[in-house]
């Protein structure tokens, strides 16, 4: 299969979870037409990175996430925590952040605890959803 359409399917599949959970999500591309949003768009706070890759190099993929979000906040203003959302091929989609955007979301960042930047997590889509759902409600004062 080719890796674009591949691509294309994985960030169909992420749209439809999210769309699962309540939200309004859509494939960014199919969005507007045009490149410089996030894979998926309609998901409050977060910059969705898609990736289905056997090898995936996660670091990597992270750091793209970060790179496109703060150039989406340079155009917009608009600040989102990076996630990138992955799986290999007959596995479970997988949800990894930067630890510290994690503890933002869970509400359990102590200020005077140094945690390092460059640390990751990976949990599975169905944990990362329902810290992400807990967060977004809160946020949104519902």
């Amino acid at each position: 299969m080719n890796s674009r359409a591949k691509g294309v399917r994985g960030e169909l599949q992420v749209a439809h979870l999210f769309q699962k959970s309540g939200y309004k999500a859509e494939r960014g591309q199919q969005h507007d037409g045009r490149s410089g949003h996030a894979d998926v768009v309609g998901v409050p706070y977060i910059w969705i990175e898609v990736k289905r890759d056997q090898d995936l190099n996660v670091l990597k993929a992270i750091e793209q996430a970060e790179r496109d979000s703060a150039g989406y906040y340079e155009r917009t203003r608009e600040d989102l925590l990076p996630v990138v959302i992955h799986r290999k091929n007959r596995e479970e989609w997988k949800c990894t952040m930067r630890l510290l955007d994690l503890l933002s979301l869970s509400g359990s960042m102590p200020f005077a605890v140094a945690v390092p930047t460059d640390g990751l997590v990976t949990m599975t889509w169905s944990d990362w959803i329902r810290v992400y759902m807990a967060y977004e409600t809160e946020r949104s004062g519902a």
